[in-house]
């Protein structure tokens, strides 16, 4: 049974990520508490498309997948993990999951031998995904559909940071580890930074003593098994 003590898990993705998260959160552990204060927005760009008709697309994240359904996209769709998978076919998108993260993509495509792909992608992307499979003689155009935009802590997520309540900190990318550090920097409550890579945790830094543990797997699924180790094990990770 899970503790009365049982720590707060504080989500710092944006807020359509961040409700999605929490949601299977609910799903799996339904009385866990969950605090939601993102660290970025996403703002949708417009955007040139390259030249020639793809054959598939390839989609990183599920800004990509949402950028692609507002330009009215559609066909097939390559995607690096199962939840950016479920939102691409959604979309109307057929499509295929690598399962893990940019090399298991970059197998996956290699596999299908596509030959015209296009990947969408936000302002900083994780994997160098084009660059790889140009090598290897695709034909890969890109382009930047979205960005995210920095913000501030909310009233009630700072008060928690001063407080002495375990504090669960799941983190799902470099750029919002890197965030993460300054923003929680100097926090009193205790702190365990559940990260979903080791370029995940490599991107905190040195942000004091708090405990740290990597997902098994880089996926959401991963992440909810440390997520439960954490409030179930009787001891934090």
């Amino acid at each position: 049974m899970q503790r009365q003590d049982a720590p707060l898990i504080l989500l710092t993705r944006p807020a359509q990520a961040s409700a999605r998260f929490a949601a299977r959160l609910a799903l799996a552990h339904p009385a866990a508490q969950v605090l939601i204060s993102p660290l970025q927005e996403v703002r949708f760009l417009d955007w040139p498309r390259p030249e020639g008709a793809p054959d598939a697309l390839i989609f990183t994240s599920q800004n990509a997948v949402a950028a692609a359904a507002r330009a009215g996209l559609s066909g097939r769709a390559f995607c690096v993990g199962d939840q950016t998978q479920k939102a691409a076919m959604s979309a109307g998108f057929g499509a295929l999951s690598a399962g893990g993260d940019a090399q298991d993509l970059v197998a996956l495509i290699r596999a299908e031998r596509p030959q015209h792909l296009w990947h969408l992608h936000g302002r900083d992307p994780r994997g160098d995904v084009a660059g790889q499979l140009r090598a290897e003689g695709f034909t890969v155009a890109h382009a930047v559909v979205y960005e995210t935009l920095p913000m501030a802590l909310t009233a009630e997520a700072l008060a928690a940071l001063a407080g002495d309540r375990n504090l669960l900190v799941p983190l799902f990318s470099p750029k919002s580890a890197a965030l993460v550090a300054v923003a929680l920097a100097g926090a009193m409550a205790p702190l365990v930074l559940l990260c979903l890579s080791p370029a995940v945790e490599q991107a905190l830094g040195d942000l004091g003593a708090h405990p740290r543990a990597v997902a098994r797997r880089p996926d959401a699924d991963g992440m909810l098994e440390i997520i439960a180790r954490a409030l179930y094990s009787g001891a934090l990770p």
